[in-house]
C-alpha cells in the first residue's frame, strides 16, 4: 500500500470513528442533528459527483438510485440515533456495523440470486456470532449488581 493510500484509510478511520463519537453525544439532538449531517453531506456529494463524472449516460436510473439510497440513509440514521440515546456507543456501533453485511448477503441472495461460497457464508455467521457476542457482554455488564447505584451519564 503506498504511503498517500494509507494516509487516506487513516483519515476516513479517523474521521469515521470521530463521526460516530459526535453522533452519540449529540443523539438527544435527534432530527435537527440528522438534518445537518445530510445538509452538509449533499452539499459536499453535490460537488464531488459532477466533478468525479458520477453523473453518467443515466440521469433518470442515477436520480432513482439518489433518491432510494437517500431514504435508507435517513431511515438508517434515524434508527442509529434512536440506538444511541439508548444504549453503549460500543454496542450499537458494532451492531451497526455487523447488521450491514448481513442485510447486503441476504439482499444479494434474495434479489440477485448470488449464491456465496461457503467460506463467505463463515464470514458471515462470525460477523453476526461477534455481535450478538458484543450485545449478551453489554447486557451483562449493565445490569446493576446487588447493592450498587449505578448512575447513568448524563451528557452521553
Amino acid at each position: 500500500m503506498t504511503p498517500l493510500a494509507l494516509s487516506l484509510v487513516l483519515a476516513a478511520a479517523l474521521a469515521h470513528a470521530a463521526w460516530n463519537i459526535i453522533a452519540h453525544g449529540t443523539s438527544r439532538a435527534g432530527i435537527p442533528f440528522l438534518w445537518c449531517g445530510a445538509a452538509v453531506s449533499a452539499v459536499v456529494w453535490g460537488v464531488v459527483i459532477p466533478v468525479s463524472g458520477g453523473l453518467g449516460d443515466d440521469l433518470p436510473g442515477f436520480l432513482i438510485g439518489v433518491g432510494v439510497s437517500g431514504i435508507l440513509h435517513v431511515v438508517y440514521m434515524l434508527v442509529l440515533q434512536r440506538g444511541y440515546r439508548e444504549g453503549n456507543l460500543s454496542t450499537v456501533y458494532a451492531t451497526a456495523r455487523g447488521t450491514g453485511p448481513f442485510l447486503a448477503v441476504i439482499a444479494a441472495v434474495v434479489l440477485l440470486g448470488e449464491r456465496p461460497s461457503p467460506i463467505a457464508l463463515a464470514g458471515v455467521i462470525a460477523v453476526i456470532v461477534g455481535v450478538v457476542a458484543l450485545g449478551f457482554v453489554d447486557r451483562s455488564s449493565s445490569q446493576p449488581r446487588r447493592g450498587s447505584t449505578r448512575r447513568s451519564c448524563s451528557v452521553c
